[in-house]
């Protein structure tokens, strides 16, 4: 799995799970491009059968914050931190 993460604060790690959150593993990262800069980040993973898999994706920044699980909400509707959800279907 390869993705790309914009996290604007130095991001350090990321982290994915393919288990609802039970257990995470650490993404290898591609080369930081700059505060702003989109940053690739992969994965390999074994899908257990065919079918919908729920892939969640967590950065981590230099002082150890997380994204929450779950956003939080704010009036203007920008600011949408937290942890990243992706439907694969393997065939």
């Amino acid at each position: 799995m390869r993705r790309y993460r914009n996290h604007g604060d130095d991001g350090e790690r990321v982290d994915a799970s393919t288990d609802g959150g039970r257990t995470w593993t650490a993404a290898a990262l591609g080369e930081g491009l700059g505060r702003f800069g989109f940053r690739t980040w992969c994965l390999p993973v074994r899908l257990a059968r065919k079918g919908a898999h729920e892939i969640m994706a967590c950065a981590t920044n230099r002082i150890g914050q997380t994204q929450p699980v779950d956003a939080i909400a704010n009036p203007s509707s920008y600011h949408h931190n937290a942890v990243q959800r992706l439907t694969l279907v393997a065939t």
